[in-house]
C-alpha cells in the first residue's frame, strides 16, 4: 500500500472527528493527557486551529488556551486591539500566538523595518528580553505617529512582551501541525496498521508499549501474542487485530526471525514444535531461543500448551540437531531416501495433552519474555474485586485533576528504589489495572512503612494524591494495602495502645474492657500500658483480643472508659 502524504485532503472528516474526540494516542505532538483535554475542548475544525494548539501548548502561552477556546466557540467575544491589525490576528481569534504576528504588528503599527522586526523576533526566540525592551520606546513612538491610541499601543507591547518570553514561530508550529495532521489521518483511516507501526517504534520499551496496548484495547483493537505461524518481525495488522512481532521477544534475534518467516512462506505453517525444529536451522534457533518463543506463546497456534512444549523442547531440539549435523556432514541413512510415510519410521510426534501451568506462572513467563501481559491479564479473574476496591480507574487518567485524591487498585508492573540526597530510600513504580497504567511514588517515610506491601507483581490498592505537572501525571502514595489470600485488601496490622492506671481495671472494668475488644475483631494487637505509681508495665493482650483498630466505635468506647488521651496507634 502506497500513501502520498502530500496528496491527502486537509478537510478530511474522519481525521477531524478523531482529533475532536481526542483519540490521539500515537499521534504526533497531541497525545499527552493535557493536549487531549485541549483537543476535546477546542474541537479543531481547520489546520490553523491545530497549528495554534501546537504553538500554545507550552509553559506560558498555555495559560491563554482557555480564552482561545472560548473565542473560537463564541463564548467570549473576539476582539482586536485595533481594526487596522485585525487581518494579522484573525486566524487566531484576536490573540497573539506567533512570533511572525508580533513582527507584522511592529511593522504595521510601529513602523519597524523588516530588519528591526526580525531583531525583535530574535530577541524573543533567544529569550533575550533586554533586546525586546530596548525596542519599546521606538514602537510606542511609531504607533503614535500612525494615529494609534497610546493606551492600546502600550497594551499591545505589554502583551507581546509577555508572550515573547515563550513565543513560537509559526513556521515551526505549522511543520509540527502538519505531521500531527498526517499521523492523525493515518490513524483515522488505517488504525490497525498505524498502531502496529507505533508499537513497533517502541520495541524494547515495555512501559510505553503497555500504554499503547491499553490504548488499543480501549479503542477495540485487540493486541495478540506473537505466533510463529502469523507474526512477522514487527507488530503487524492481521485479521482485525494487531499481532505482536517475533523480534519483540527477549532472546530472539532478527536473524532467526528472518529464518522462521522465510521457512513459513516457503513451506507453510508449522504444525508442531517437532515440525518447527525439523525445518528451521537449529544453529540459529537454539534452546534459549526456543524457550523464549514457547514462554511468549508463539507456539500456541499449534494446539500445544506452553508447559508441554517446554517439556518436549529438549528432545525435539536434540533430535533435530543430530539430523541437521548428519546432513551437513553428508551422513545419510537408508530412510533418508524415502518419505516418512513410505518407510513408516518417522519420529513419533506426541499429541497435545492440555496440561498447562497455572495462570499466574504462565503470565509471569509471558511478561518475562515480552515485557508486558498480552494473552491475558493477572487481574482479569478479580476484575470485580479491583472495581470494588477503587474510587478511580487508571483508564480515566486524562480526567484526573491536580491534587485529586482517591483509592486506586491494580498490579505493580514495574518497581524501583531510589536513594534521596539524604541517603534515604524512596520507591517509584507503575500501577496497572485493566484499563490503563500510571506511575507512582512512595516518599521515604511512606516507603519505610509499606516496603513489604508495594513490590513488583503485587496486587495492591493505594490511597494517593494525583500530581500533575509538565512532566506528566503521578500518584503520590499515602497508604497501601495488599490483596490477601481470601481476596480482600488488608491494611498493615498496627498496635493499639491503651494507657490505664492499675485501679482503672478493677471493679468489673477489666471484664468490660475485654468484652469491648471482642466486639471489634480484627488483626491488630492490643497492648495495655498499666500505670502503677511511677512505673509502667506493658501487657500484650492475647490473640483472642485482636481488634480492628480502624473501627471508630472502638476508639470512642475506649476513650469513654479510660480518657481521651489514653488510646493511640503505633
Amino acid at each position: 500500500m502506497a500513501i502520498d502524504l502530500d496528496a491527502i485532503p486537509m478537510d478530511d472528516k474522519k481525521t477531524w472527528a478523531l482529533l475532536q474526540r481526542a483519540d490521539s494516542d500515537g499521534v504526533f505532538q497531541v497525545e499527552s493527557p493535557g493536549m487531549k483535554r485541549v483537543l476535546r475542548d477546542l474541537k479543531p475544525t481547520c489546520f490553523a486551529d491545530l497549528v495554534a494548539v501546537v504553538a500554545l501548548f507550552r509553559p506560558g502561552p498555555m495559560d491563554s488556551i482557555p480564552d482561545f477556546i472560548a473565542r473560537k466557540h463564541g463564548r467570549t467575544a473576539v476582539t482586536y486591539y485595533d481594526d487596522r491589525i485585525k487581518h494579522i490576528l484573525e486566524e487566531t481569534y484576536g490573540a497573539i500566538v506567533y512570533q511572525e504576528q508580533a513582527m507584522r504588528i511592529t511593522m504595521e503599527m510601529g513602523g519597524f523595518s523588516a530588519a528591526k522586526a526580525d531583531k525583535l523576533r530574535k530577541g524573543m526566540g533567544k529569550k533575550k528580553m533586554e533586546i525586546v525592551d530596548a525596542l519599546e520606546p521606538e514602537f510606542l513612538a511609531g504607533a503614535a505617529e500612525r494615529g494609534y491610541d497610546d493606551r492600546i499601543a502600550a497594551r499591545v507591547w505589554a502583551d507581546m512582551r509577555k508572550f515573547g518570553e515563550y513565543a513560537f514561530n509559526k513556521s515551526h508550529a505549522a511543520a509540527y501541525g502538519l505531521v500531527s495532521y498526517q499521523t492523525a489521518y493515518l490513524k483515522a483511516h488505517y488504525p490497525l496498521e498505524y498502531m502496529a507501526a507505533v508499537l513497533t517504534s517502541y520495541t524494547g520499551k515495555s512501559e510505553t508499549i503497555v500504554k499503547y496496548v491499553a490504548a488499543c484495547n480501549q479503542a477495540g483493537m485487540k493486541v495478540l501474542p506473537p505466533d510463529v505461524n502469523s507474526s512477522g518481525r514487527d507488530f503487524t495488522a492481521v485479521d482485525g487485530a494487531i499481532r505482536f512481532g517475533l523480534a519483540g521477544i527477549r532472546n530472539v534475534g532478527e536473524g532467526v526471525v528472518e529464518t522462521i518467516v522465510a521457512e513459513r512462506k516457503a513451506a507453510g505453517p508449522f504444525s508442531s514444535l517437532h515440525d518447527f525444529c525439523d525445518r528451521v536451522d537449529m544453529k540459529q534457533a537454539n534452546k534459549k531461543t526456543l524457550e523464549a518463543l514457547i514462554k511468549a506463546g508463539a507456539f500456541d497456534s499449534t494446539g500445544y500448551t506452553r508447559k508441554q512444549l517446554l517439556e518436549l523442547m529438549d528432545s525435539c531440539v536434540d533430535a533435530a540437531c543430530k539430523r541437521q549435523r548428519d546432513a551437513d556432514s553428508g551422513q545419510t541413512s537408508m530412510f533418508d531416501f524415502f518419505d516418512a510415510e513410505e518407510h513408516g519410521m518417522a519420529d513419533e510426534v506426541v499429541p497435545p495433552n492440555g496440561d498447562e501451568w497455572p495462570k499466574g506462572m504462565k503470565l509471569a513467563y509471558e511478561k518475562e519474555m515480552l515485557g508486558i501481559y498480552v494473552s491475558d491479564h493477572p487481574l482479569s479473574d478479580i476484575a470485580s474485586v479491583i472495581e470494588a476496591a477503587r474510587t478511580l480507574s487508571l483508564g480515566a487518567v486524562d480526567e484526573f485533576r491536580d491534587g485529586q485524591q482517591g483509592w486506586f487498585a491494580g498490579i505493580i508492573s514495574t518497581f524501583g528504589r531510589v536513594a534521596t540526597r539524604a541517603g534515604k530510600l524512596m520507591a517509584t513504580f507503575t500501577l496497572e489495572d485493566l484499563e490503563g497504567s500510571m506511575e507512582g511514588v512512595l516518599f521515604p517515610q511512606v516507603y519505610e512503612k509499606y516496603r513489604d506491601v508495594v513490590q513488583e507483581d503485587a496486587v495492591v490498592r493505594v490511597r494517593a494524591k494525583v500530581e500533575k505537572s509538565e512532566r506528566g501525571v503521578k500518584l503520590i502514595v499515602h497508604e497501601a494495602e495488599r490483596l490477601s489470600s481470601d481476596g480482600r485488601f488488608e491494611r498493615l496490622p498496627v498496635t493499639l495502645n491503651v494507657r490505664a492506671p492499675l485501679e482503672a481495671l478493677s471493679n468489673g472494668r477489666g471484664v468490660r474492657f475485654k468484652e469491648m475488644l471482642t466486639r471489634y475483631p480484627g488483626s491488630d494487637c492490643v497492648v495495655v500500658n498499666l500505670l502503677n505509681g511511677s512505673a509502667t508495665k506493658q501487657l500484650k493482650m492475647g490473640d483472642e483480643y485482636k481488634v480492628d483498630a480502624s473501627a471508630p466505635g472502638l476508639h470512642a468506647e475506649l476513650k469513654e472508659l479510660f480518657g481521651n488521651d489514653a488510646v493511640w496507634e503505633a
